[in-house]
């Protein structure tokens, strides 16, 4: 990050200490929610909590944000408990800091494998589809598209089978994406893998198999938590 960034004040729902000083406005309002849903450290401080954060982009650290970190309001009937939206990643923070562990070390296996970050992303989007998961449908489209993904590939990415778009390494890919994340059948599973063997090899079938176990972990807790999408201030503006 470049010194000097302006200080981004906190949406509605935040805490009114909280602010993130970065030098890219178009990752600011990613990092709210980025920073609170992967259960930053709380550090003790007389006013104030510096964290240093990864960037989504160059996976350094580089971002600061300050203050206590607080989640948005998770309430939606204060008088009934029950309708509350419960952030597992929040109320648990060193399970998700365990679960994002091995997302990194996964992707780690998937770079030394071969596999292109493009890849893994098409791999993120598909498997958030199947699972309809709305906040990482959300996140990894824009993450694919940064990554050189093709909007009309994205778009018929879950016609995949049906297109000549995506390459036989993509395919065999999808397939066993596709099979660990439905988990089908015994001769159905037994089939897609023998096909995503063709294409892959060892080391890349068990690279895609960790991302895909990881990524479906990961939907499961943004379904369960119920995570919010914010609207794109920026896309409405551009459609009007």
């Amino acid at each position: 990050m470049q010194e000097g960034g302006s200080p981004k004040e906190p949406p509605s729902g935040w805490h009114a200490s909280l602010r993130v000083t970065c030098a890219r406005p178009d990752t600011q309002e990613l990092l709210w929610w980025t920073a609170a849903r992967r259960g930053a450290d709380r550090r003790s401080g007389e006013n104030t909590t510096a964290l240093q954060w990864p960037c989504h982009d160059c996976d350094k650290i580089g971002h600061v944000l300050m203050g206590i970190l607080e989640a948005m309001d998770q309430t939606h009937d204060a008088g009934n408990p029950t309708t509350q939206h419960i952030f597992i990643d929040k109320e648990s923070p060193a399970v998700w800091r365990a679960l994002n562990g091995l997302g990194l070390k996964a992707r780690e296996a998937a770079d030394e494998a071969g596999i292109s970050r493009a890849l893994t992303e098409l791999l993120n989007v598909r498997i958030s589809q199947i699972n309809g998961c709305a906040y990482c449908l959300n996140m990894h489209v824009a993450d694919a598209l940064k990554k050189g993904e093709t909007t009309q590939r994205l778009a018929v990415l879950s016609a995949w089978r049906d297109t000549a778009l995506f390459t036989e390494k993509e395919r065999a890919a999808l397939a066993l994406a596709e099979s660990i994340t439905i988990l089908p059948d015994a001769h159905t599973r037994e089939r897609e893998d023998a096909y995503a063997r063709q294409h892959l090899n060892t080391a890349e079938y068990s690279a895609v198999s960790w991302l895909v176990i990881t990524m479906n972990a990961f939907n499961r807790v943004s379904i369960t938590s119920q995570h919010p999408v914010r609207r794109d201030a920026k896309a409405d503006s551009e459609t009007r």
